[in-house]
């Protein structure tokens, strides 16, 4: 058998020969402790040495792992009854118990744990009050206000999304695992704080928000279901974000939801006919942002490049797709005076196959 498999119980954690010579303490000196690896160490070469008299152990042999185990249990249970092992303090934790020369993993210890407690002699373990209420971390937050803002995220994306801040080193630094993720998930699910949802056969499905979601996350958005018919649009406006922010974290993205809010305050009860997809703000400056996908009229596209009723004099960044190319780029010649201190027109597929950009479909 490997070193993995079986144990020579004569050797302490460094592999050098258990002493067995001269165990009695000296008079002054205090009873060994359990709660200390010092204490720990002693009273086990005391233990070892009795069941070596007694025969019970033979220091010649290797021994699996179901043995070990077994020899742990009957030395907590000696220290229970000598008293040297009181049952109402707080254990070692289990990797310092499975140490060597045990060499058990925390499942073995546990088991033997386990079992000590349903015969009484260790107490069964205290319920922790928050038992089964989920423990929300920063990346959990952010992502939660991340999503409700941009309405929904589709599964890959929010890969990208948590591997940004992954407390971890992950395989690929700009996805988090498909069963990390899924967990995640399934955590908002359980809390009922996000709805998953798989919507087109050949893609990944869709997380978004509930109300209770939209409320923990500070945000006062309504909650409906994207338009599954918006889910193209909305996928590429979160391309865009993510592939800005990998490029630049420290610009900060106002959404459309915002803008809208933000609007809607000010102009009560005015319908408004067009507001950017987003507004990246990068120090003092900040760009209106347009993602267009399908093949535009040109007064949609002068509403966009004016600003109408947003009548905004942000520069504006018009991200389009093939399809909409010509037509951006015909009104963009024809309009001489916009109001705007500058107008780029990207072509979408390129900026996203960038070496910073994500993956997309």
């Amino acid at each position: 058998m490997g070193a993995s498999e079986q144990g020579d119980l004569t050797q302490d954690q460094h592999g050098h020969a258990s002493k067995q010579k001269d165990r009695s303490l000296p008079a002054q000196q205090e009873p060994a402790s359990f709660s200390t690896e010092e204490g720990r160490n002693m009273l086990f070469e005391e233990w070892l040495h009795q069941r070596i008299v007694e025969e019970k152990i033979d220091p010649t042999k290797l021994y699996t792992p179901q043995e070990r185990a077994a020899l742990l249990e009957d030395w907590l249970r000696t220290l229970i009854s000598q008293g040297n092992l009181d049952p109402r303090r707080r254990l070692p934790p289990y990797t310092s118990l499975g140490e060597p020369p045990f060499n058990l993993k925390d499942k073995e210890v546990a088991r033997v744990i386990n079992g000590l407690r349903s015969e009484g002699l260790l107490p069964s373990r205290k319920i922790r009050i928050d038992k089964d209420q989920p423990q929300w971390t920063d990346r959990d937050t952010y992502c939660h206000r991340w999503i409700g803002h941009m309405r929904a995220i589709r599964y890959d994306q929010l890969q990208r999304l948590l591997a940004r801040l992954s407390a971890y080193e992950t395989s690929d630094p700009y996805m988090l695992s498909v069963s990390r993720t899924s967990k995640i998930i399934q955590r908002w699910i359980r809390a009922k704080y996000a709805v998953y949802r798989k919507v087109y056969t050949r893609q990944p499905g869709w997380v978004y928000l509930t109300r209770k979601g939209m409320y923990q996350a500070g945000l006062t958005y309504r909650a409906d279901p994207p338009n599954d018919r918006l889910l193209e649009h909305i996928y590429y406006i979160n391309e865009v974000r993510l592939t800005l922010e990998e490029q630049d974290p420290s610009l900060r993205w106002i959404s459309e939801r915002a803008i809208q809010a933000a609007q809607e305050k000010r102009q009560k009860g005015q319908r408004l006919e067009h507001v950017p997809d987003g507004i990246v703000v990068i120090g003092e400056e900040r760009i209106d942002i347009e993602v267009q996908l399908s093949r535009p009229s040109q007064q949609e596209v002068e509403l966009v490049m004016c600003g109408d009723r947003w009548n905004s004099t942000n520069p504006l960044r018009y991200y389009v797709s093939k399809d909409a190319r010509a037509v951006v780029q015909r009104v963009h010649r024809q309009i001489r005076q916009t109001g705007r201190p500058r107008i780029e027109i990207i072509e979408l597929e390129e900026f996203l196959q960038s070496p910073t950009a994500g993956e997309s479909e």
